[in-house]
């Protein structure tokens, strides 16, 4: 779980840097010839970093929902065994 977590860090600082570097490129600071194509990718730059958040936020949700399964399982087990050493 940890390296999807990596991974999901990773992609969104990747994706973060190319939109800072595309705002201070040349061909965004005026050329009117691509000036479009240059709006069109910061849109789509825009929309990966807003899906990047969406991921990270359902990867942190069922991060969350594993920690707590798991701390249900466990709080179960020393019950168990609590249990058995009652009968003992």
């Amino acid at each position: 779980m940890i390296d999807i977590d990596e991974q999901m860090k990773l992609l969104i600082n990747e994706n973060t840097r190319l939109h800072d570097r595309l705002s201070r490129s040349p061909a965004s600071q005026g050329n009117d010839n691509h000036l479009s194509d240059i709006e069109q990718i910061k849109r789509q730059a825009y929309l990966v970093l807003e899906e990047n958040k969406v991921l990270q936020d359902q990867l942190d949700l069922q991060t969350n929902r594993l920690n707590d399964v798991q701390k249900n399982q466990i709080q179960e087990g020393s019950i168990d065994i609590s249990r058995q050493k009652i009968k003992v």
